[in-house]
């Protein structure tokens, strides 16, 4: 059997997304060994939304590396003729990233792009000091069961691309546990030092939000439990 009719990555075609269904495009090996590049489109019996929602790289590790995607553009506003889709205003964000989780093991990672024009307001709060998970995209990914999310560059030599939040999974409760706290210990300092930039205080409410629903104060902290 080829190696890309029985991928990993398959297990997203035709996962249903609201009323919506993701089909899987443009699966091919990549640059180096062991890639795989792909494009997700958003479709529907009245056909696909464009541009693909998600256009990425799939690695399954090796040499201690866990598998790993890479999410290279992430487009959260979709368009087909004269209709328009925005997934966040749906609630749909961390449902998509969340099935882009279950590719991703205990001790694996996700990486998502955010320089681009549509990541802007999470880009600048980064640029601003807000912590990671405290930003439209990090929340998204930390409430997808990534429970270190990180502000990261990689010089790799010309395949580093552009800057990303880093999306980790830990390998076990416990760490996932010490995680929690050092998010939380990020939070309480970004809450209590002075904000001037509009991007950074945009951020305020998520932050106090996600504060309480870590140490349990006005939120269901086992929320975040079962997503691990």
């Amino acid at each position: 059997m080829s190696p890309a009719l029985d991928h990993p990555l398959r297990r997203l075609d035709a996962r249903r997304l609201g009323p919506y269904s993701l089909r899987l495009d443009q699966l091919r090996p990549a640059e180096k060994s062991g890639w795989w590049r792909f494009d997700l489109t958003l479709t529907d019996a009245g056909g696909d939304f464009a541009p693909p929602v998600i256009e990425g790289v799939y690695s399954a590790g090796g040499r201690g590396v866990r598998p790993w995607i890479e999410v290279l553009a992430y487009e959260p506003v979709l368009g087909r003729r004269e209709d328009t889709l925005g997934l966040a205003e749906r609630g749909w964000e961390q449902e998509l990233f969340a099935a882009l989780g279950e590719l991703v093991p205990p001790g694996g990672h996700l990486m998502v792009g955010c320089e681009t024009p549509p990541h802007q307001e999470t880009y600048q709060a980064l640029l601003k000091g807000v912590p990671p998970a405290a930003t439209p995209l990090g929340a998204v990914l930390f409430g997808a069961g990534f429970r270190k999310v990180k502000f990261f560059y990689l010089a790799e030599g010309g395949w580093e691309g552009q800057q990303k939040l880093w999306a980790e999974k830990p390998v076990n409760e416990a760490m996932g546990r010490d995680w929690e706290a050092a998010t939380a210990e990020e939070l309480r300092k970004f809450l209590a030092s002075p904000v001037e930039a509009a991007a950074a205080r945009h951020c305020q409410p998520r932050a106090q939000q996600l504060l309480a629903e870590l140490t349990g104060a006005g939120g269901d902290k086992e929320k975040w439990r079962r997503s691990l």
